[in-house]
């Protein structure tokens, strides 16, 4: 069987910045970076399943998304609109290298062309290397391009124009051969270049779907291919549509006997029973299995065994189930998946990565000379991932059961290669050993593991962690054994720990409440039967707040405790000042608040209408707000007047005999002003100076002796430029 590595093929990126996760079930739907309308390619890490990178045939992207340095122009097929464009394989002899195989559409040259990307270059986000880039092999070839390995040597498979013969180029430890093995179809029907080829997983066959047949006449049709020479043979049509482009895509079912094909102009999937023996059985098993909502385009077998179809300009895409069955058996699901903007699904898919098999000698376990002590039946294991395992005693599975002392051997036969292991094997009786019962520990907490033999002098343990202590300490899930050793013989016991993660607890985020209030908390949903208990006593899964301060819960389940606490602070009511009157000069303004304000997550309502937090005043007026939150609503008010200023009265002097400041008198232009009388009033109302000259100024006493240090109050009446006008307000004496 093909070996497919599952998460090398975990994520899918194709169409218009399309991105499919395999990684979850069910697969997620994100954006990328690609813009391809057809053929294109991914790779994602063997072990992790994280994304390497990815080709649209014309540009090699990261796992950022971005260009790799070097990645650009690696083919020529600008438009994106090859069938099978782009084709990732990883090098025979390096793993940290992959060749990149890119093909031009068929209204271009027909161009195939490698690359290699090394992943250890840029920062280990990979890039082009500079003498491996766009080598061209040939030309004049279809759209299709696919790749076949048998152990570690790979096939890239595609047909030419023209005489339609299929052109398999050998790639091992040694590079490409860029001499193809050319196979003749064993039919007349040619290809004008729109071509899809795929091979099934048992590497056995081969299958095409043609678009634009020559003489318009698309067709479908299989073939058998020999891996070990690479050459296609007994090619059969099994389909055709005269007249019209139709197959556009095909795919095998995992088990090679399905065959599926995408109908373009019908819109519709058709799936085929191959395994009938022959092409009118074939063509008469024929059943559409469904029908897209607009133009369709590809189909890929993902790594959950489903197939998934493309068509054009959706933002879904359809499913089919259980395809190893014949229909109604295999399940068809219209928009099954459904892509976010900016993603658009076009016509292709990326292609399959495939997994190069193990080329190296086998290894077994407990397939050697053995005495093994304390058991009356010994489990024979060889190593897994074989192709055949043969034993002496009746058996083909990778293990095999015995009860009695002899001489025992085991065949394992891959593909590549077959190794013999024979041993011999004495069993004495069986004693035990007790390591406890499987058990669940709590996650992360530190549990020991104790033994029956902990005490018996002259042991020798072996832990699954490495440790040869008599007793370890655990914290992690897993299976855990212990070997012990007294004198020759050796036994083990196992134990399975499963871990139970510590409860989720949330009660909320840190909050403020308006004074005077409480309000009841909770805890988030939990297991059945765990127990609460709160810092105010309370055991239920809720609590009142008895005013601020931080609130604790431990939520226990089953002694796997959790806390969270939420602290809680008081909200006060709203207060706003705008500050003291204004008098100032035209045309200048104010700002408002101009004084304090108090409180959180309020809102403003000026009487002009505004409700913005400030409110830039440059008009005579009485101004008003109303400031509001949750916790109540506070007003205030001022009025704003405005005077010329080419004359003004200061506001403050400091009448102290030294020279400066020490009267107080009309400033500015005096010389204009035609008719002036001012008085100052003490706080009690009394007058201390009056003058009707706007050149005297008053220096601060009364009748002679000084006045109280503080605050006065003046009112002046003056006719400057043609314009009475009235001023008052407060002065500042001060010494």
């Amino acid at each position: 069987m093909q070996t497919f590595a599952q998460l090398q093929n975990n994520n899918w990126v194709f169409g218009a910045a399309c991105w499919l996760n395999f990684n979850t079930t069910p697969p997620a739907t994100t954006a990328s970076g690609i813009s391809a309308v057809e053929g294109c390619a991914v790779i994602s890490n063997k072990r992790t399943g994280d994304l390497m990178f990815y080709t649209d045939g014309v540009r090699i992207y990261n796992s950022l998304h971005l260009q790799m340095p070097n990645g650009g122009n690696v083919g020529t097929d600008i438009q994106h609109d090859c069938v099978q464009s782009s084709l990732i394989v990883p090098s025979p002899s390096d793993t940290n290298r992959y060749y990149v195989f890119t093909l031009d559409n068929t209204a271009s040259t027909g161009c195939l062309r490698y690359s290699i990307v090394d992943m250890t270059l840029a920062s280990g986000y990979g890039d082009v290397l500079p003498d491996y880039k766009a080598v061209p092999i040939d030309s004049n070839f279809t759209e299709a391009l696919t790749s076949v390995n048998v152990c570690n040597t790979v096939w890239i498979a595609t047909i030419k124009r023209g005489n339609n013969d299929f052109c398999l180029y050998k790639l091992d430890e040694n590079g490409i051969n860029t001499t193809p093995v050319i196979s003749p179809k064993g039919y007349p029907r040619g290809s004008n270049g729109t071509t899809c080829i795929k091979i099934s997983r048992d590497k056995q066959r081969l299958a095409i779907a043609t678009y634009n047949g020559a003489g318009n006449i698309s067709y479908v049709a299989l073939h058998d291919i020999d891996l070990r020479t690479g050459r296609i043979y007994n090619g059969v049509v099994i389909d055709t549509a005269i007249g019209r482009y139709e197959f556009y895509n095909c795919e095998f079912s995992p088990n090679g006997k399905r065959l599926f094909v995408t109908m373009h102009t019908s819109w519709q999937v058709a799936q085929y029973d191959v395994s009938l023996p022959t092409p009118d059985d074939i063509l008469k098993s024929r059943t559409i299995v469904g029908k897209t909502a607009t133009q369709i385009g590809g189909l890929q077998m993902g790594p959950d065994n489903c197939i998934y179809i493309a068509y054009y300009n959706s933002v879904f895409m359809d499913k089919i189930v259980n395809t190893d069955l014949m229909s109604p058996g295999c399940k068809y699901y219209s928009k099954a998946l459904l892509f976010a903007p900016p993603s658009t699904v076009k016509l292709g898919l990326p292609q399959l990565v495939f997994n190069m098999e193990h080329m190296g000698p086998i290894s077994t376990e407990n397939t050697h000379d053995s005495t093994i002590c304390f058991t009356n039946r010994v489990t024979l294991r060889a190593e897994k991932g074989h192709g055949t395992y043969i034993w002496s005693n009746p058996g083909n599975a990778d293990t095999l059961n015995v009860v009695s002392s002899g001489k025992y051997w085991v065949k394992a036969i891959d593909s590549c290669f077959e190794r013999t292991d024979t041993f011999n094997l004495t069993i004495q009786p069986y004693q035990d050993i007790d390591i406890g019962n499987d058990t669940i520990i709590c996650e992360g907490v530190n549990t020991k593991l104790r033994n029956s033999y902990a005490n018996v002098p002259g042991t020798q343990f072996l832990w699954s962690t490495g440790s040869t202590d008599s007793v370890v300490t655990i914290n992690q899930k897993g299976k855990y054994w212990l070997t012990i050793n007294i004198g020759d013989c050796f036994v083990s016991d196992t134990i399975n720990i499963a871990t139970k993660p510590f409860p989720v607890v949330n009660i909320g985020n840190d909050t403020t409440i308006c004074v005077g209030t409480d309000i009841m908390l909770h805890c988030n949903p939990q297991n059945p039967g765990v127990k609460y208990l709160w810092s105010t006593g309370s055991i239920s899964e809720q609590t009142q707040t008895h005013g601020p301060g931080t609130y604790t819960l431990t939520v226990n389940d089953k002694d796997c405790k959790t806390d969270d606490n939420i602290t809680i602070g008081y909200m006060p009511a709203p207060y706003i000042s705008l500050g003291d009157d204004v008098d100032t000069c035209y045309p200048e303004g104010v700002s408002l608040p101009n004084g304090l304000i108090k409180g959180v997550g309020y809102s403003f309502l000026w009487n002009t209408g505004s409700t913005d937090s400030v409110l830039n005043v440059n008009k005579p007026g009485f101004y008003k707000v109303q400031l509001t939150n949750v916790c109540g609503v506070a007003t205030d008010s001022m009025t704003f007047t405005q005077h010329s200023c080419n004359i003004w009265f200061p506001n403050a002097f400091t009448p102290n005999g030294d020279g400066r400041n020490d009267f107080l008198r009309l400033l500015g232009d005096v010389k204009n002003v035609v008719r002036f009388d001012v008085m100052i009033y003490n706080r009690w109302g009394q007058q201390v100076y009056r003058s009707s000259n706007p050149y005297d100024g008053w220096d601060g006493t009364q009748k002679g002796q000084p006045c109280e240090t503080g605050t006065y109050y003046f009112m002046l009446r003056v006719l400057y430029n043609r314009k009475e006008e009235v001023m008052k307000g407060g002065i500042e004496l001060v010494r």
